[in-house]
């Protein structure tokens, strides 16, 4: 990595960036396809403008600009994102709606990913067909009293320029479906990266929008039930790095090492059952558990 052409650019991006009132902005990595081979679609770099700090949350790059000044960086009054009920576009893939002609790609894609009907309702999965999120699956991110705090929604098309969008003010530091933190059971929580991945491994995943970050961590340290770090496997250091800091907090925490290249929800190449495996059997474990590759089918999945 070059860092004074890396920091150049980080430069250049912070100057057409708005951040919130929070001082934070988020925006595409540009480092991401030269650091992990994959590019950003998920706004994953952070920028804060007070300090002139950049962090991506999926490859993990920090930059810091050297003699930053902020007094002329525009602050916008964003509120936060929060919703009662389910937005007036939102259609459910559970109910019987998802069986209208307008709605039936957004079935199948589900279907494809492993997304039936069971979890479809569980996680009270929908679609949108007009405006800003037309021709995505959208699962929402709710509280414990069932008000939305953000959403996920995701091009059912294939592949986009930009397939995962979020909702303006989204408090991107909260963890999808954090609430199974707090049940009281001795099986492990699966802590993992997009929601999409986790969500074929419902009730058990909390996922954090990327890398753990370090607000989240001292979300982690409030639960007794064991943390399974279950990152991509272009990640598993960080996972592993991650678990180790918990055990020293006396949290009970491991992680799983999934094949190189391969996601939790690759169902082509990752058996979601070996996972649950391996996240119990990591717990307190000083080194990752591995998962093998499976040997492939000849199915057809979206991806």
């Amino acid at each position: 990595m070059d860092w004074k052409r890396a920091k150049a650019t980080a430069t250049e991006i912070a100057k057409t960036l708005t951040p919130a009132s929070s001082g934070w902005a988020r925006t595409h990595c540009p480092f991401c396809l030269d650091r992990t081979g994959r590019s950003d679609h998920r706004q994953s770099l952070a920028f804060y403008a007070p300090y002139g700090f950049f962090r991506c949350f999926r490859c993990g790059i920090r930059v810091s600009l050297k003699g930053w000044d902020s007094s002329n960086v525009q602050i916008v009054d964003q509120p936060i994102y929060q919703s009662k009920a389910a937005p007036s576009w939102f259609t459910p893939l559970y109910g019987g709606a998802e069986n209208s002609q307008t709605f039936s790609p957004a079935r199948d894609y589900a279907e494809g990913r492993g997304y039936d009907m069971a979890l479809r309702t569980a996680v009270r999965m929908g679609a949108c067909a007009t405006g800003v999120f037309n021709t995505r699956i959208v699962i929402p991110h709710r509280a414990d009293n069932g008000e939305w705090w953000g959403f996920t929604a995701r091009n059912w098309l294939g592949k986009c320029s930009e397939p995962y969008r979020y909702p303006t003010g989204m408090d991107r530091a909260r963890m999808f479906n954090e609430q199974a933190l707090y049940v009281d059971t001795p099986d492990p929580v699966l802590v993992m990266e997009g929601v999409c991945d986790g969500i074929l491994y419902w009730p058990d995943p909390v996922t954090c929008g990327g890398k753990p970050i370090e607000v989240q961590f001292e979300v982690f340290k409030k639960t007794s039930r064991p943390l399974a770090f279950v990152l991509d496997g272009d990640a598993w250091e960080e996972g592993w790095r991650a678990a180790l800091r918990l055990q020293l907090m006396g949290v009970p925490a491991g992680a799983v090492r999934l094949p190189p290249g391969r996601d939790p929800n690759d169902r082509l190449y990752v058996d979601i059952q070996d996972v649950r495996r391996a996240a119990i059997q990591c717990i307190g474990q000083t080194v990752p558990v591995e998962v093998a590759e499976k040997t492939r089918r000849e199915e057809t999945y979206y991806v």
